[in-house]
């Protein structure tokens, strides 16, 4: 599931290059089922409801994660799992929507 964030650069500004960054981006798409590493998970809340007899569940799951550098995508693994809503919580405490796909 790849959880697309908004655009909110400024489109006059020139991109930052930094190699140590640019290096690690190309070794990030060598992991694809890895998190980015300017993407660090430091607590999961988990709220589940299973069904041991349909082998199934639902519920809520929400991951706290510090972001070291700009970033247009989250992409997490989500397979047979249907997801209904995604959004970050920025710096500011401010709710930004992101629109959940499945690729």
């Amino acid at each position: 599931m790849t959880a697309a964030l908004p655009d909110t650069s400024d489109p006059d500004r020139e991109p930052d290059r930094d190699p140590d960054r640019d290096a690690n981006r190309d070794a990030d798409r060598d992991r694809p089922f890895r998190l980015p590493d300017a993407v660090r998970p430091s607590h999961y809340d988990l709220d589940l409801q299973v069904d041991l007899d349909g082998a199934s569940f639902d519920g809520e799951v929400a991951v706290r994660v510090e972001v070291s550098e700009p970033i247009t995508a989250i992409v997490l693994n989500a397979v047979d799992l249907t997801v209904y809503e995604a959004w970050v919580v920025g710096a500011d405490g401010g709710r930004i929507d992101a629109a959940a796909r499945l690729e």
